[in-house]
């Protein structure tokens, strides 16, 4: 399972944010995030790529929850996960707890028009795009 960096872009297809070592369908990113930014009411809502493989749910008092789907060698695989959400005008910032407990933060660089968010890692270079409905 790929780690979560918007994997969520994976996680979530997780298709696309920027994290820790990526694996599983979640996508990778730095080793060190700060979790930073404030919670922007704006953003709060259901956030789905058009294949809904990577779906973030973004509440209005910081709670996160992701949801992703993605293909292994050992097949189809879904992975949940449970945390908080924090923002600035071009940044998103994603932290929850792995399955051994281990805390993990990820940033995507955010582009918002909408109820269309495309989220950007760098590394690799990749961008997903969810929409609200």
């Amino acid at each position: 399972m790929r780690r979560l960096a918007l994997g969520v872009v994976a996680l979530v297809s997780l298709s696309g944010c920027v994290g820790g070592q990526g694996d599983g369908g979640e996508p990778a990113g730095p080793a060190k995030v700060e979790f930073t930014g404030q919670v922007d009411s704006a953003l709060a809502g259901t956030w789905r790529t058009k294949e809904s493989d990577s779906i973030l749910a973004l509440g209005k008092d910081g709670s996160l929850q992701i949801d992703s789907t993605f293909n292994t060698p050992k097949g189809i695989q879904h992975a949940t996960k449970h945390g908080s959400w924090l923002s600035d005008p071009d940044r998103l910032r994603l932290r929850y707890k792995e399955d051994n407990g281990q805390e993990t933060t990820i940033a995507y660089s955010m582009k918002v028009s909408g109820n269309t968010m495309t989220l950007t890692t760098k590394v690799p270079k990749k961008d997903t795009v969810y929409t609200r409905k």
